[in-house]
């Protein structure tokens, strides 16, 4: 959903990330430890709570979306965090974010900064997400030629992606 979120909550909700992402923020949690290829990433929790108005506007923009693609009225939020890739950080490798079998649960990606695929877009493996997991991990753990098709996508700042956990990215 290419810039889907106004100018004002993506500067509002970017100067919360970059404070949260800085360690000025010590209700945030760090999880950088769980990243793969932690060097020159920062992984922080945020609270629900602390910027209510993009949950807020990404809900009112995406629920009809949501209600029919997660084939559910009640989406759950399990976490929401900030991601952030500093310059010159070497690619990941291609991986699933956890092995869901709840379908009512998606990933949303909020971009804060214009992306384009020379910088390290996000890039996913369509349809990767209905295969088992196991399948899915020995792909990606185990890659051999060929590789699935894959596609690159660069956003401007404010899209909003969503994603099945489940799927190759």
């Amino acid at each position: 959903f290419p810039a889907l979120l106004d100018t004002s909550v993506v500067e509002t909700l970017r100067a919360h990330v970059l404070k949260v992402c800085a360690g000025g923020d010590s209700a945030s949690g760090d999880q950088t430890a769980n990243i793969r290829k932690p060097e020159q990433r920062t992984l922080r929790a945020v609270g629900v709570q602390e910027r209510p108005e993009a949950l807020e506007a990404i809900s009112k923009k995406l629920a009809r979306f949501l209600n029919s693609a997660l084939g559910d009225s009640e989406h759950l939020l399990l976490e929401q965090a900030a991601y952030r890739i500093q310059p010159g950080a070497v690619a990941q490798e291609w991986h699933l974010d956890d092995s869901v079998i709840d379908s009512r649960i998606a990933t949303l990606q909020v971009t804060l900064v214009h992306t384009v695929a020379e910088q390290g877009a996000f890039q996913v493996q369509p349809g990767t997400h209905r295969r088992s997991t196991l399948e899915s991990y020995l792909m990606w753990a185990h890659p051999a030629p060929p590789l699935p098709p894959q596609i690159t996508i660069a956003v401007p700042e404010g899209s909003v992606m969503c994603y099945s956990p489940n799927v190759v990215h």
